[in-house]
């Protein structure tokens, strides 16, 4: 298991909860492109990186999220990943999708009102 080390410059963001995939990316008509869900989001999480003065990794990058759903209700994990990173990617927290090179996810038991996403990256 990759760990951040001491001195690694590292992103840390807590995120609102994305859209699921089914809702970031809107099919019509044989055509994909990006919904109104998916817009707002990746606006959010580019806000957040500003309020944060997040400067983009070059590198490699090692991604370690926290997810805290809204609710009980089953879900699955990887529906809420590709989101997530795009609006990451659009938010200059790295430069492409294709430099993350780990992903470590977990979903932890406690329920948080709207749900939260803890994200922190770092070069590899």
């Amino acid at each position: 298991m990759t760990r951040r080390s001491e001195g690694t410059r590292g992103i840390t963001l807590r995120l609102g909860w994305p859209p699921s995939v089914n809702h970031y990316w809107v099919h019509t008509r044989g055509r994909t492109f990006l919904g109104a869900k998916g817009k707002s989001y990746r606006e959010a999480v580019f806000a957040e990186a500003r309020a944060e003065n997040v400067e983009p990794i070059t590198g490699r990058v090692v991604v370690w999220i926290t997810v805290y759903p809204p609710d009980k209700r089953v879900r699955d994990l990887d529906n809420l990943l590709k989101g997530l990173l795009d609006a990451c990617t659009y938010a200059k927290l790295w430069y492409d999708d294709s430099q993350v090179w780990i992903i470590h996810m977990v979903r932890e038991d406690k329920v948080v009102l709207d749900g939260l996403i803890e994200l922190c990256a770092w070069e590899m």
